[in-house]
């Protein structure tokens, strides 16, 4: 009899949960749309999150609507004396389902138990369930739930400014790290040097305090290009004024002993980037002199005197020294014309040094400028700059103009004119200079 009892009120159970999943389903979604098209409507017209992310806090919004449902419906009470009491309430059974239930727990004793059960499953069973719990369409319940869930994403799939903002900014952000990132292999290529100048040791901070004002910039490009342009100001004021005045007497020069014919490629040598090649080949020059005919030391002379004459104006000292050797040699004093030839040696190494620093410091430039450049796009801020932070900086840029100009002659923006290769006839030729001793010819 219990068992049969069960039965028939698991039939008004299964119709109620139906009834009521339907009408409560619609409820929570109608509560989920309206604060998913109000989050929505917050961010379209106060634009705070990318499109993407709004529709995922909506969805996530569907966790609690589906917490409150589940929360709902299990306090709405599905046990076997809920049930039959509301089954008596809606059909007039008088309670039979209920004392039916009563009697089958225990909780009341009677006499007549096994009628009062048999009874109340036939009252029972003569009550279909949608009776009890007829089914209720709650169209306006549902329209608005469908309305307000259409509202949420037609506002999340709406062009939002934002959207087109953020995405600026990451691929603002994304352009300033890689400049960063090169910068800081840059960086490194300064500290490694063994012997780094002055010059080049504030090079490198000046590189390593751009890093971190990069990293502070964020997704701000113009900041970003604004740092970038301040720096290149900074490291382009660091350029000497003479130091293109010297490269181009220590080409005259390595060209004057390979003209003499004491060091075979030593033009080459210089116009590839050995800027202590002259010092080495004056040196090693000095070591050979006993071994050199009357002819070859008469044009080791000449070839001194020559270089002597270019270097007048650009490194008095050298030249001196350089001169010294020369008429040394004529008279057949080795041991002065070695003597000169290793102070010249020493000065023309200094010489080297300083020239070689400098055309880092303004390779330095050249790629800041080509950063600068990249960060700012074809049709950037800086696009329309040109060399802005660098041209005009760097004095004597006119040496660019010798003859026969070779590897790095395309470079532009500051110190562009450290890299170009000087050739032609050098033969009793001086070094042009402007006002501020720079070579120009």
């Amino acid at each position: 009899m219990g068992a049969e009892l069960k039965s028939l009120l698991g039939r008004f159970r299964r119709r109620r949960l139906l009834v009521e999943i339907w009408a409560a389903v619609a409820g929570a979604l109608g509560l989920w749309g309206a604060a998913g098209a109000a989050l929505a409507a917050v961010n379209f017209l106060l634009p705070g999150l990318p499109s993407a992310q709004v529709r995922l806090a909506g969805l996530l919004l569907l966790l609690p609507a589906l917490v409150g449902l589940g929360v709902y419906l299990i306090r709405l009470g599905w046990g076997d004396l809920r049930i039959a009491r509301l089954v008596d309430l809606s059909a007039g059974l008088k309670d039979r389902l209920t004392t039916a239930v009563e009697l089958s727990q225990g909780r009341i004793r009677s006499p007549f138990a096994d009628r009062q059960l048999a009874d109340a499953l036939a009252a029972g069973s003569a009550v279909p369930p949608a009776r009890v719990f007829p089914w209720r369409w709650h169209p306006l319940r549902w329209l608005a739930a469908a309305l307000l869930t259409a509202l949420f994403l037609w506002l999340t799939f709406q062009p939002n400014p934002r959207d087109r903002l953020l995405a600026r900014e990451a691929e603002a952000r994304q352009a300033i790290a890689a400049v960063q990132a090169r910068i800081g292999g840059l960086r490194g290529e300064l500290g490694s040097s063994p012997n780094p100048s002055p010059e080049l040791e504030q090079a490198q901070e000046q590189l390593e305090r751009l890093s971190r004002e990069l990293a502070e910039a964020g997704p701000n490009r113009e900041q970003a290009l604004a740092r970038l342009a301040e720096a290149q100001q900074n490291l382009a004021g660091q350029l000497g004024p003479r130091a293109q005045a010297e490269r181009f007497g220590l080409d005259r020069l390595a060209r004057e002993l390979e003209r003499s014919g004491q060091a075979p490629g030593l033009g080459e040598r210089f116009g590839q980037g050995d800027r202590q090649a002259p010092a080495e080949a004056l040196e090693n020059t000095a070591g050979r002199l006993g071994e050199l005919s009357a002819e070859n030391r008469e044009a080791l002379a000449q070839a001194l005197e020559r270089a002597a004459q270019t270097l007048r104006g650009i490194n008095p000292a050298l030249a001196e020294r350089l001169q010294q050797a020369a008429d040394a040699l004529r008279r057949g004093d080795l041991d002065a014309a070695r003597q000169a030839l290793a102070e010249a040696g020493r000065l023309a190494g200094e010489m080297g040094r300083r020239v070689e620093g400098q055309e880092r410091l303004a390779r330095v430039i050249d790629r800041l400028e080509a950063e600068r450049r990249q960060l700012a796009g074809p049709s950037g801020p800086g696009a329309q700059a040109g060399n802005r932070g660098g041209q005009g900086q760097q004095p004597g840029q006119g040496a660019q103009g010798q003859p026969g100009q070779g590897a790095g002659s395309d470079r532009s923006g500051t110190g562009a004119g450290f890299s170009g290769q000087t050739s032609g006839d050098v033969a009793g030729t001086t070094a042009p200079t402007s006002p501020g001793g720079v070579a120009t010819g």
